[in-house]
């Protein structure tokens, strides 16, 4: 937000700089009665160069709020989903059981990379005998397709969950956090 205001800023003192340079030379050519204008147009092209960085700051800007307000929707939306199929009170259940975070999140993992893997394989296969005109049924390819990626998502799972100890590990011995 501060850079926001700080970019902002900055094209505000560029153009004022501008007006009191034009008004400056506005009341020199009043007070010597010569009135003389640009004729390479310099301050023209100046504003117009301004402007158009104005333009590009401000779609920047704006492209960024919609993204970013994208972005909190879909979380907010895989959040919902998580909680209305039970993914974290499973989860939290779990690691309440076991007395270790770990286990929790572990749950957490293997359950949603399985969900998210079996719909992803259903809808991927289903796809690909469409374009490829592979001769299944349709029973057959959601049923085939499910199966894979529920097991792609329970490996895929278990590699994220041990590329994130390591990771912690790492740090902690970074840091002598023991």
């Amino acid at each position: 937000m501060k850079k926001i205001f700080l970019v902002l800023l900055f094209i505000s003192l560029l153009f004022q700089s501008a007006n009191s340079q034009n008004d400056r030379l506005d009341t020199q050519t009043k007070d010597s009665l010569i009135i003389q204008k640009n004729p390479s147009g310099e301050s023209n092209q100046y504003k117009a160069a301004l402007g158009i960085l104005l333009i590009a700051f401000s779609c920047v800007m704006i492209g960024t709020i919609i993204v970013g307000a994208f972005a909190v929707v879909f979380i907010l939306l895989s959040i919902l989903v998580l909680i209305s199929i039970g993914v974290l009170s499973t989860s939290i259940i779990a690691g309440l059981y076991k007395k270790s975070i770990a286990y929790g999140f572990k749950t957490f993992l293997l359950i949603s990379c399985s969900c998210f893997g079996g719909v992803i394989g259903a809808v991927s296969l289903f796809f690909i005998s469409k374009i490829e005109a592979l001769r299944l049924t349709h029973q057959t390819s959601l049923i085939i397709g499910t199966a894979s990626g529920l097991i792609g998502g329970i490996l895929m799972g278990l590699i994220v969950f041990k590329l994130l100890q390591l990771f912690l590990n790492y740090f902690k011995q970074k840091f002598r956090l023991n």
